[in-house]
């Protein structure tokens, strides 16, 4: 008996995605193939990058992600057509439980499907969380989706521990647990009412529930995106309502019925819906994109306002009476912590490659940018181009900056140099018996990127890669 080797199925695996690629390129050879490819298997490349920020502005890049909506598209969809035409079979129709049928092979379609997409950490999420719901319907148990949304996390980082610190997982975390949140009381809402809607009532009352929704995820994300990534999309709520039903009703659909009807070489007509769907797509995102201020830089903020919002989260997840107001003292909290906290006067990485001084306009001077440019580069996603002013001065030697309110500052290049006791000294070597109040060690091993802020004379607050994050590996 031959030995297993999971080496061999992982390449079966990865050669079978290049060939649905290169499937999907031949019939859509344009840019759209591109997305459908990164729609089918969470592979960007080949697609613009005014594509992109188009779909950032509009608040829509995670659609190009296999996420759990894409998950939840694949086993419902699966779910409910082989459900459907298990039905239309009276033998089995009337002597099985088709629920439990359905549920069976939807469990192995999903598996297969994650393997397929590469397996993100969003995408694991929705899986255990879908898993955990078709078990449910097999034993016919009920399936609590919060609950469901513990285990997947617990398993998620029992097996990947540094999944924790991973953007795409905590927004996706947020988004679910917003969404359960919403719906737990929108059911309990539905149930209190004794009235009944008219067919048009009804309906309006949907597309409130849905906007309210998207409103619900959006802000639960928007906290993320704006923490890790700097920005802050104010028109995203406006494409999640009005793409993501393109996306959920002609996308995804067609684009499912295409790749299971390519063998045949049927697969030609779905795509075409696919394609114009796509364009239309394209057309929206470009359209909010050209709208002024479609992506608001957001200045850099501490981890108290991320730690407040995820208690807010928690809080009107866990309440399910009027307790659940009390989320919004979180919410004043995080808010007072963002808008009273300063920005750096200096920010710096490792051996003063490069470094930015805050001068009197609230803007930054960048000294040392010549050789080294990725610091440059951060600071001007993070800050806004306005705010980052470049400059061709190198220190050669000693630069000695005063503001008003602050120390001295003496940024050093070599390592002879007098040490005053006023000052704050800002260097690359190690400066024996130097007497001054402050010295900031710039080598890599050291201190690696950091920022300053001055509490007054004489007196300063550093945040560096060793005081911002305890990671075992910095010593």
């Amino acid at each position: 008996i031959a030995a297993f080797q999971p080496i061999q199925y992982w390449i079966y695996i990865q050669n079978l995605r290049v060939q649905i690629r290169e499937s999907i390129l031949q019939i859509l050879p344009n840019e759209n193939g591109a997305i459908a490819a990164a729609l089918t298997m969470g592979d960007r490349s080949g697609i613009s990058p005014e594509v992109t920020q188009n779909l950032t502005a509009a608040g829509l890049l995670h659609f190009l992600s296999i996420s759990g909506a894409h998950m939840a598209m694949v086993a419902g969809v699966v779910f409910l057509i082989f459900r459907s035409f298990l039905s239309c079979i009276p033998f089995i129709a009337n002597r099985f439980n088709l629920k439990k049928i359905a549920a069976f092979v939807t469990f192995f379609v999903a598996s297969f499907y994650l393997l397929l997409s590469g397996g993100d950490f969003a995408t694991q999420r929705s899986y255990i969380m879908i898993c955990v719901m078709l078990l449910a319907v097999m034993v016919s148990r009920p399936a609590f989706t919060l609950h469901s949304l513990c285990i997947a996390a617990v398993i998620i980082l029992l097996f990947n521990p540094e999944a924790l610190y991973y953007p795409g997982l905590q927004m996706s975390f947020a988004a679910t647990a917003a969404l359960l949140a919403v719906v737990r009381y929108l059911t309990l809402r539905a149930k209190s009412e004794v009235r009944k809607h008219s067919f048009l009532g009804s309906w309006a009352l949907k597309i409130v529930h849905f906007v309210f929704l998207s409103l619900a995820a959006g802000i639960a994300t928007e906290v993320f995106a704006a923490f890790y990534f700097h920005q802050f999309m104010p028109y995203s709520l406006i494409g999640n309502v009005i793409a993501a039903p393109l996306i959920e009703i002609f996308i995804m659909p067609f684009l499912m019925l295409g790749l299971l009807l390519m063998p045949f070489g049927a697969g030609t007509y779905p795509f075409e819906i696919v394609n114009w769907a796509l364009n239309l797509l394209k057309n929206i995102c470009a359209y909010i994109a050209s709208i002024p201020n479609a992506i608001i830089i957001v200045p850099p903020f501490e981890q108290n306002v991320l730690v407040c919002a995820v208690i807010a989260l928690i809080m009107a997840c866990i309440f399910k009476t009027h307790l659940r107001l009390f989320a919004i003292f979180p919410v004043l909290i995080g808010g007072y912590y963002y808008a009273s906290q300063p920005l750096p006067d200096i920010m710096g990485v490792q051996n003063l490659v490069s470094i930015a001084i805050k001068n009197d306009k609230n803007q930054y001077d960048v000294l040392n940018s010549t050789d080294y440019d990725f610091a440059v580069k951060a600071w001007k996603r993070a800050f806004g181009t306005d705010k980052i002013l470049e400059s061709e001065t190198v220190i050669r030697s000693v630069l000695e900056v005063k503001r008003a309110g602050w120390s001295v500052v003496k940024i050093a290049q070599h390592a002879h140099m007098q040490c005053d006791k006023t000052a704050l000294i800002i260097t690359k070597y190690t400066l024996e018996n130097c007497q001054s109040f402050g010295v900031v060690d710039t080598k890599i091993h050291k201190l690696g990127a950091f920022s300053i802020w001055f509490m007054g004379e004489n007196a300063y607050r550093i945040l560096d890669m060793q005081g911002s994050r305890n990671r075992a590996w910095i010593n």
